[in-house]
């Protein structure tokens, strides 16, 4: 699943004319737990003040209603170059000084890599699984995130950007059925 959310931020970034200096660096860590749902903290990524965004992943809308979580992909963006990100994806300029404005960008980014992320799994014959609206934060999530606790195994990519680590990004999932080939077709 890692290496498909890779591929998916290479593409959104591509069609943006932003080059990513790298392939991103792929790492396996714990996840660390903390009253049933995943620590989410910037200051391990960056040195610095630090945006995050996480959706949450659902078999289907059924799962989604009753909140039990499939799995969660988190962008970690550093505060400094949240502005300059923006301009690079082209997006409307947003004033940096106003916290919630930046949240705002930093989910809209992170939704726009999780639908091409879903796009492209149901492209590789996987379940149309249900996302959910982007949840945004400084620094942490201070209560944690919800995240399928079967597996506590974590996925962690660092892109590069003009060769310095610029976003970061977990994921943990679980299993994801796949479609047999003549359910493809009429798969909605």
């Amino acid at each position: 699943m890692a290496i498909i959310l890779a591929g998916a931020v290479k593409k959104i970034f591509e069609k943006r004319g932003v080059k990513l200096s790298t392939k991103p660096m792929l790492e396996k860590k714990p996840v660390i737990e903390f009253m049933r749902r995943m620590r989410v903290f910037g200051m391990e990524k960056f040195p610095n003040p630090t945006y995050i965004s996480t959706i949450n992943f659902y078999l289907n809308k059924k799962d989604m209603e009753k909140q039990v979580t499939l799995g969660m992909i988190a962008l970690y963006i550093e505060q400094d170059f949240m502005e300059k990100l923006i301009k690079m994806l082209q997006y409307p300029q947003i004033d940096e000084d106003d916290e919630e404005q930046v949240k705002d960008a930093c989910g809209a980014i992170c939704n726009l890599i999780c639908g091409q992320f879903k796009a492209d799994l149901s492209l590789m014959g996987y379940w149309n699984v249900d996302m959910s609206h982007f949840s945004s934060y400084r620094n942490s999530a201070l209560m944690g995130i919800p995240f399928y606790s079967k597996i506590l195994e974590k996925y962690e990519l660092n892109f590069y950007i003009k060769g310095e680590k610029r976003l970061v990004m977990e994921i943990s999932m679980g299993p994801i059925p796949r479609l047999k080939k003549e359910d493809r077709k009429t798969f909605p």
